[in-house]
Protein backbone atom coordinates (compact mmCIF):
# COMPACT_ATOMS: atom_id res chain seq x y z
CA UNK A 1 0.00 0.00 0.00
CA UNK A 2 2.67 1.89 0.55
CA UNK A 3 4.49 1.54 -2.33
CA UNK A 4 1.01 2.17 -4.04
CA UNK A 5 0.97 5.71 -2.39
CA UNK A 6 4.62 6.78 -3.31
CA UNK A 7 3.57 5.84 -6.64
CA UNK A 8 1.10 7.79 -7.00
CA UNK A 9 2.84 10.78 -5.24
CA UNK A 10 5.13 10.29 -7.68
CA UNK A 11 2.97 10.43 -10.81
CA UNK A 12 0.78 13.34 -9.37
CA UNK A 13 3.96 15.32 -8.97
CA UNK A 14 5.18 14.22 -12.60
CA UNK A 15 2.35 15.41 -14.14
CA UNK A 16 1.74 18.17 -12.49
CA UNK A 17 5.29 19.15 -13.55
CA UNK A 18 4.08 18.23 -16.98
CA UNK A 19 1.19 20.62 -17.05
CA UNK A 20 3.49 23.47 -15.24
CA UNK A 21 5.92 23.41 -17.99
CA UNK A 22 3.37 22.83 -20.74
CA UNK A 23 1.87 26.00 -19.48
CA UNK A 24 5.36 28.28 -19.42
CA UNK A 25 7.17 26.96 -21.80
CA UNK A 26 5.74 24.78 -25.10
CA UNK A 27 2.20 26.92 -25.13
CA UNK A 28 3.89 29.49 -26.35
CA UNK A 29 5.22 28.07 -29.24
CA UNK A 30 1.76 26.76 -30.90
CA UNK A 31 0.34 30.51 -31.04
CA UNK A 32 3.68 31.97 -32.26
CA UNK A 33 3.39 29.36 -35.21
CA UNK A 34 -0.12 30.00 -35.68
CA UNK A 35 0.54 33.62 -35.72
CA UNK A 36 3.50 33.40 -38.18
CA UNK A 37 1.60 30.87 -40.35
CA UNK A 38 -1.63 33.89 -40.58
CA UNK A 39 1.25 36.11 -41.92
CA UNK A 40 3.16 34.11 -43.72
CA UNK A 41 0.05 33.24 -45.68
CA UNK A 42 -1.50 36.52 -46.01
CA UNK A 43 2.52 37.68 -47.34
CA UNK A 44 1.43 35.01 -50.03
CA UNK A 45 -2.00 36.03 -50.98
CA UNK A 46 -0.39 39.74 -50.94
CA UNK A 47 2.49 38.72 -53.27
CA UNK A 48 0.16 36.65 -55.73
CA UNK A 49 -1.64 39.42 -55.89
CA UNK A 50 1.21 41.67 -57.37
CA UNK A 51 2.45 39.22 -59.16
CA UNK A 52 -0.84 38.86 -61.03
CA UNK A 53 -1.16 42.84 -61.67
CA UNK A 54 2.27 43.46 -62.13
CA UNK A 55 1.53 40.86 -65.40
CA UNK A 56 -1.19 42.25 -66.31
CA UNK A 57 0.25 45.73 -66.15
CA UNK A 58 2.91 44.54 -68.59
CA UNK A 59 0.15 43.09 -71.02
CA UNK A 60 -1.71 46.85 -70.61
CA UNK A 61 1.88 48.38 -71.49
CA UNK A 62 2.34 46.05 -74.36
CA UNK A 63 -1.25 46.06 -76.05
CA UNK A 64 -0.86 50.45 -75.33
CA UNK A 65 2.40 50.37 -77.25
CA UNK A 66 1.49 47.92 -80.45
CA UNK A 67 -1.73 50.23 -80.79
CA UNK A 68 -0.16 53.70 -80.06
CA UNK A 69 0.42 55.48 -83.54
CA UNK A 70 3.93 56.92 -83.76
CA UNK A 71 6.34 57.62 -86.58
CA UNK A 72 7.96 54.01 -85.71
CA UNK A 73 4.77 52.49 -86.15
CA UNK A 74 2.24 53.57 -88.48
CA UNK A 75 -0.65 51.31 -87.26
CA UNK A 76 -3.37 53.49 -89.13
CA UNK A 77 -2.71 52.73 -92.33
CA UNK A 78 -5.42 51.01 -94.42
CA UNK A 79 -5.45 47.06 -94.57
CA UNK A 80 -2.34 45.97 -92.29
CA UNK A 81 -1.10 43.55 -94.50
CA UNK A 82 0.60 42.66 -90.74
CA UNK A 83 -2.86 42.43 -89.35
CA UNK A 84 -3.86 40.10 -91.86
CA UNK A 85 -1.48 37.85 -91.85
CA UNK A 86 -1.95 37.66 -88.06
CA UNK A 87 -5.50 37.23 -88.50
CA UNK A 88 -5.38 34.39 -91.04
CA UNK A 89 -2.76 32.85 -88.97
CA UNK A 90 -5.05 32.60 -86.41
CA UNK A 91 -7.96 31.73 -88.26
CA UNK A 92 -5.66 28.65 -90.04
CA UNK A 93 -4.63 27.72 -86.31
CA UNK A 94 -8.09 26.78 -85.69
CA UNK A 95 -9.01 25.20 -88.82
CA UNK A 96 -11.73 27.59 -89.62
CA UNK A 97 -12.55 27.79 -93.57
CA UNK A 98 -12.12 31.44 -94.42
CA UNK A 99 -14.58 32.56 -97.38
CA UNK A 100 -13.75 36.28 -97.71
CA UNK A 101 -11.60 39.04 -95.94
CA UNK A 102 -12.48 42.97 -97.27
CA UNK A 103 -11.08 45.44 -96.00
CA UNK A 104 -12.77 48.80 -95.47
CA UNK A 105 -11.95 52.71 -95.44
CA UNK A 106 -10.55 53.69 -92.43
CA UNK A 107 -12.63 55.60 -89.71
CA UNK A 108 -10.89 58.87 -87.62
CA UNK A 109 -13.05 59.24 -84.40
CA UNK A 110 -11.40 61.79 -82.06
CA UNK A 111 -8.26 59.97 -80.53
CA UNK A 112 -9.11 56.70 -82.15
CA UNK A 113 -8.18 55.19 -85.47
CA UNK A 114 -10.94 52.30 -86.49
CA UNK A 115 -9.68 50.37 -89.95
CA UNK A 116 -12.97 47.67 -90.25
CA UNK A 117 -12.76 44.85 -92.03
CA UNK A 118 -15.79 42.05 -92.89
CA UNK A 119 -14.74 38.98 -92.40
CA UNK A 120 -16.54 36.03 -93.80
CA UNK A 121 -16.25 32.36 -92.11
CA UNK A 122 -17.15 28.65 -92.35
CA UNK A 123 -16.74 26.76 -88.73
CA UNK A 124 -19.00 24.91 -86.19
CA UNK A 125 -20.02 27.02 -82.43
CA UNK A 126 -17.35 25.72 -80.60
CA UNK A 127 -14.47 26.80 -83.26
CA UNK A 128 -16.53 30.62 -83.27
CA UNK A 129 -15.91 30.81 -79.50
CA UNK A 130 -12.54 29.86 -80.01
CA UNK A 131 -12.13 32.39 -82.57
CA UNK A 132 -14.14 35.60 -80.92
CA UNK A 133 -11.32 34.26 -77.81
CA UNK A 134 -8.70 34.57 -79.83
CA UNK A 135 -9.00 37.93 -81.00
CA UNK A 136 -9.76 38.96 -77.38
CA UNK A 137 -5.86 38.29 -76.57
CA UNK A 138 -4.20 39.84 -79.53
CA UNK A 139 -2.06 42.05 -78.79
CA UNK A 140 -4.10 44.53 -81.37
CA UNK A 141 -7.33 45.87 -80.16
CA UNK A 142 -10.06 44.66 -82.04
CA UNK A 143 -13.64 45.01 -81.91
CA UNK A 144 -16.03 42.68 -82.93
CA UNK A 145 -19.18 45.71 -84.32
CA UNK A 146 -21.46 42.61 -85.89
CA UNK A 147 -21.70 39.04 -86.35
CA UNK A 148 -24.10 37.10 -88.17
CA UNK A 149 -24.41 33.26 -87.93
CA UNK A 150 -26.62 32.09 -90.96
CA UNK A 151 -27.76 28.81 -90.16
CA UNK A 152 -30.49 27.91 -92.78
CA UNK A 153 -32.85 24.99 -91.58
CA UNK A 154 -34.40 24.14 -94.82
CA UNK A 155 -30.64 22.86 -95.66
CA UNK A 156 -30.74 20.67 -93.58
CA UNK A 157 -32.43 18.21 -95.73
CA UNK A 158 -29.41 19.21 -98.86
CA UNK A 159 -26.67 18.44 -96.17
CA UNK A 160 -24.71 14.82 -96.79
CA UNK A 161 -22.88 14.65 -93.58
CA UNK A 162 -22.65 15.72 -89.70
CA UNK A 163 -19.87 17.52 -90.74
CA UNK A 164 -22.29 19.94 -93.05
CA UNK A 165 -24.13 20.38 -90.52
CA UNK A 166 -21.89 21.35 -87.51
CA UNK A 167 -20.37 24.05 -89.49
CA UNK A 168 -21.98 27.43 -90.41
CA UNK A 169 -21.28 30.55 -92.33
CA UNK A 170 -20.64 33.47 -90.06
CA UNK A 171 -20.47 36.79 -91.14
CA UNK A 172 -18.22 39.04 -88.91
CA UNK A 173 -17.64 42.61 -89.16
CA UNK A 174 -14.65 44.05 -87.06
CA UNK A 175 -12.45 46.82 -86.34
CA UNK A 176 -8.50 47.41 -85.51
CA UNK A 177 -8.14 50.43 -82.96
CA UNK A 178 -5.20 52.52 -82.87
CA UNK A 179 -4.64 55.32 -80.83
CA UNK A 180 -3.40 58.78 -82.06
CA UNK A 181 -1.12 60.67 -80.25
Amino acid sequence: MNKNLIFAGVLSFITLLFIIENSFFVSEKPSIIRGLEKTSKSTQERFNAASILSSELKRMYNIFETNLVTKDNQIDKEASIEFLESLTDIIEKLNIAILSIKPQKKVKKGKYTYIPYDLDVRCSYEKFGKLISALETNDRLIQIDEFKLLNNVEKISKRKGLNDLMNHNIEMKISTISINK
